[in-house]
């Protein structure tokens, strides 16, 4: 059986959103880990005390955090609903559409790894996030608290190496979106 011109059309459509939202974030997320983050290591900021640079490079993270939480968020948002819809549709189709039951195990797969990195965001990425602003606080009221400087290299390295985790499932959840569209096209 095949599916109607605007099933297929409509499903297409959402897939091409959720996999295009993920990876796109894929791709953000990646280049925060490989080159914005290193370059806002304390060391490689061009200063004198290292208490200072620390807070440069606290300042510098935050305002990246904050910019991010108002691209990801929505970005994410979209890509996962997208999906969700498109497997709900297809769930409703799958005995009209071969196309659509064809489709729904990879958008289950795309879906549980969406649902994982909500779950990761929340559990991993954000108190690490609130651990940034708390050491930018440090560093703002005692510039030339070496602890707090050291404690905000160690949690940037923390935060990058988490950071690969969050990229590495938006990688599944992009590469069974596209799988679900190459299978069916």
């Amino acid at each position: 059986m095949s599916c109607s011109p605007t099933v297929w059309t409509v499903l297409l459509s959402l897939q091409l959103t959720a996999v295009l939202g993920t990876t796109a974030s894929f791709g953000a997320g990646l280049f925060q880990s490989l080159v914005v983050m290193p370059s806002l290591a304390p060391h490689s900021l061009p200063n004198s005390k290292a208490g200072t640079s620390a807070l440069l490079a606290a300042k510098h993270t935050k305002t990246l955090l904050h910019n991010s939480e108002r691209f990801f968020p929505p970005l994410n948002i979209v890509a996962e609903l997208g999906n969700l819809v498109a497997l709900i549709l297809a769930f409703v189709y799958r005995d009209q559409c071969s196309t659509a039951r064809a489709r729904m195990p990879y958008l289950i797969a795309a879906f549980c790894f969406y649902i994982s990195i909500t779950v990761y965001v929340f559990q991993v990425m954000l108190p690490i996030n609130r651990r940034f602003v708390a050491l930018l606080v440090k560093l703002e009221k005692d510039v030339e608290d070496e602890k707090a400087a050291k404690d905000f290299e160690r949690v940037l390295v923390k935060w990058r190496m988490s950071n690969f985790g969050r990229v590495a499932l938006k990688a599944c959840a992009a590469g069974w979106g596209i799988t679900a569209l190459l299978n069916s096209i």
